[in-house]
């Protein structure tokens, strides 16, 4: 480079350090960015500020052009009063509550005030913050402002004439004992969920200077729970304010307009309006809330968050609703979750739905080389299609409650899940980290309960299907769990194991209750046993239709337990003398059944939750509750001793069925008339495995003469027998499994909803 080259660099750079150090003297501080773009704005954040003498406070600008671009200009700092507040060029947009050094390195305490920073870019000056320099705040007292007299207990969210939905606040802050509110500016008003309560600065009883120095704010209800007010300056926060928006205490549901009516008739598609009455603890009347909904037979109705319940296909179902955290009463610990009073019964008019039924056989066992089939079945042709290879053995057989079609078959190889394609297609997937028995299936079909029994310890599995591959399942080290079931919400599981084997000759101590929570710990409630003849184990726990009370069967040998799903404390036994070998809750929230050779017994329990709020009588009880003094009536199916399989209850609550292994036919009850039917089946084979349709009009049933008979609950008659393809192997006349001299027969039947 030539000598007169070099020369104009250096004019250029000596002229352009000049300007720089012109555009930040005094008190400014600048951005060293170079450009002759020129912004139309300049913002500032902070747009208000508070420091303690000695401390930085950071400043940030944005110049924007006219299209609200960001513009890179060299930006400089401002401070109207540098005495209290200071800025240098070598510290930029950082702020300091006294006097920096030149290098920007050290802040040196100066006095008490208040400053106005802006922030100037090519001539654009921003808005002023005012910022104010105050002594270290020791202390932040948060109190009442004005409260309503009395205080109430909690704020409700009820549109109540004369009642305030919200609390005033007023913050303090002292240093030493003395109180410099006044030089500290603004406070920092929140709450640790914003979920229950809202901050509001701007209401016009507050005395906030028009927003120019925030020391109150308005803290307003918006949903049902607890939660924590702090108010804060500098980093220093005051003691937390316990703000309670008034909590659910009591749901009662009802269908259409009238108050009264719990039940209600849709056709597929239709729709009908779930009403709750919600009453929250001070006995106020709330006009909405974030309630858990559930139909306990989605296949038939669904229900939307917001309590639409809708037709889906033929049948009936059950709806009922629940304030759950962490929707609703959130922040409470322990949690207390409020469960509807009643429950709501629909029914479904269309025609019935084609769908599908799957037969298989747990004949292979561990017999080396035989393969074990699943055939479908359509029910519009009721012939077997192209089976399905499975890949173990299965012992279990379950279809997810809903729509969705996916099914779980139990194995000692692990859980194979499968998923029907269209027409007779079909995929199976197995886990093999998942081994057991299937016990139990959630509502929304995506978690499954699998009980190990074979590795020793023992082991429960609670397994989600919609996890992340390779995401292992919960396990549960619970010895001997032979029955499960998911409350209506899907929060709780409780799981009963046996821990004494059947014949015992007398009943002692060792069976243990497992309820497994999604909000809290495994809890495990030893179940004291009474003297008297061995039940045979536990042989059902079942959820009343609303979730708050649940049924153990086979625990006493004296009766039924009634316990509450809220703190799993006993509200009820109902007497028996003999423990029931099938027992199960009818969904219409009223009645139960237990199968007792020679015959069955149909319970009532009806469920009594605690008073509903009133204002004049508030309660924040929610739990426990009771049964009503229960009744039962035996029915003899005159059928001598019998030894039952399975017992199954329409979802329209109308009927209930029977099947015994050595009676050569199937029982029907009306639990509306309460009488019994048989239903023969053809050639008087017996029973291994059955499933009804969704709509409850067909029953698939395999039996010992290897084929699957067709019943018509409608006409109460044995309509069809599906038999099996010849397998190619000759040692075996059915194709339900190959590679063993026997026949295999159908002991595995469900139907898809």
């Amino acid at each position: 480079m030539s000598r007169f080259g070099s020369g104009l660099v250096a004019v250029f750079l000596l002229l352009l350090l000049t300007l720089l150090n012109a555009a930040t003297v005094g008190c400014g501080g600048s951005s060293t960015t170079p450009s002759e773009a020129t912004p139309a704005s300049v913002t500032l954040t902070p747009t208000f500020g508070s420091v303690q003498v000695g401390s930085t406070l950071p400043f940030a600008a944005t110049p924007r052009s006219s299209s609200n671009a960001v513009v890179s200009v060299p930006v400089t700092y401002y401070s109207s009063n540098p005495s209290v507040l200071s800025f240098v060029p070598s510290a930029g947009g950082l702020a300091c509550g006294g006097r920096w050094d030149s290098a920007g390195q050290v802040c040196t305490p100066g006095g008490i005030g208040t400053a106005l920073v802006t922030a100037t870019a090519n001539g654009v000056t921003s808005p002023a913050a005012t910022v104010y320099v105050h002594q270290p705040i020791d202390q932040i007292q948060l109190s009442l402002l004005n409260p309503p007299v009395p205080v109430p207990s909690c704020v409700t969210q009820a549109s109540v004439q004369g009642v305030q939905n919200y609390l005033d606040f007023q913050a303090k802050a002292f240093s030493r004992g003395i109180d410099i509110t006044n030089s500290v500016g603004s406070f920092t008003f929140s709450v640790t969920n914003t979920q229950v309560a809202g901050v509001s600065l701007n209401a016009p009883e507050l005395e906030n200077n028009n927003g120019q120095q925030i020391t109150q704010a308005r803290i307003s209800a918006t949903a049902p729970g607890i939660t924590q007010v702090y108010a804060s300056s500098t980093g220093v926060s005051s003691l937390p304010f316990t703000f309670e928006t008034c909590l659910i205490q009591s749901i009662q549901l009802q269908a259409g307009a009238s108050p009264s009516n719990v039940t209600f008739t849709v056709t597929k598609s239709g729709s009908e309006t779930i009403t709750p009455t919600i009453v929250d603890r001070l006995g106020n009347t709330l006009l909405k809330a974030a309630l858990t909904w559930a139909t306990l037979a989605p296949a038939n109705v669904s229900v939307t968050t917001g309590g639409t319940a809708q037709g889906v296909a033929a049948g009936g179902s059950t709806i009922t609703a629940s304030c759950i955290a962490p929707l609703c009463n959130i922040g409470v610990v322990p949690q207390k979750p409020v469960y509807a009073s009643n429950v709501i019964t629909g029914l479904v008019t269309a025609s019935p739905s084609t769908t599908t039924a799957y037969a298989t056989s747990t004949q292979c066992g561990s017999i080396n080389g035989c393969q074990p089939f699943l055939y479908p079945i359509s029910t519009s042709s009721n012939l077997a299609a192209n089976p399905v290879t499975l890949p173990s053995s299965p012992n279990s057989f379950v279809f997810t409650p809903g729509t969705a079609g996916k099914a779980f078959l139990g194995s000692t190889q692990g859980l194979m899940i499968f998923s029907p394609g269209s027409g007779t297609s079909g995929q199976v997937t197995q886990r093999n980290d998942v081994p057991g028995k299937v016990l139990a299936v959630s509502l929304d079909g995506n978690r499954v309960v699998v009980s190990d029994t074979q590795s020793n310890p023992n082991q429960v599995f609670i397994f989600d299907q919609t996890a992340a591959a390779g995401v292992a399942p919960i396990i549960l080290l619970i010895n001997a769990a032979t029955a499960a079931q998911f409350s209506p919400d899907g929060q709780e599981i409780a799981i009963i194991a046996s821990q004494h084997p059947a014949g015992d000759p007398l009943y002692v101590p060792g069976d243990v209750l497992y309820v497994y929570s999604t909000v809290a710990a495994l809890q495990n409630i030893a179940l004291p046993g009474v003297p008297g003849p061995a039940p045979g184990g536990p042989t059902a726990v079942s959820y009343q239709a609303s979730g708050a009370l649940y049924f153990l069967s086979g625990v006493d040998p004296t009766g039924i337990q009634v316990r509450n799903t809220c703190d799993n404390s006993l509200a009820e036994t109902i007497p028996v003398t003999r423990v029931p070998d099938q027992f199960q809750i009818v969904l219409d929230g009223v009645h139960a059944i237990g199968i007792n050779s020679p015959g069955l017994q149909l319970f009532t329990a009806k469920v009594i939750p605690p008073p509903v709020a009133t204002p004049t009588s508030p309660t924040s009880v929610t739990c426990p509750f009771g049964v009503a003094p229960p009744t039962s009536n035996f029915i003899n199916l005159g059928q001598g001793s019998f030894t039952p399989l399975q017992l199954l209850v329409r979802p329209d609550n109308s009927k209930a069925y029977v099947v015994a292994r050595n009676l050569g036919s199937v029982f029907s009850f009306d639990l509306g008339i309460q009488t019994v039917n048989a239903i023969p089946l053809a050639g008087s084979p017996m029973p291994l495995s059955a499933s009804l349709t969704a709509d409850g009009t067909l029953m698939y049933v395999g039996t010992s003469d290897a084929t699957v008979h067709v019943i018509s609950t409608v006409s109460g008659q044995d309509i069809q027998q599906i038999s099996f393809p010849a397998n190619l192997n000759n040692n075996n006349n059915v194709g339900l499994c190959s590679n063993i001299p026997a026949t295999c027969a159908p002991d595995l039947v469900a139907v898809a909803p």
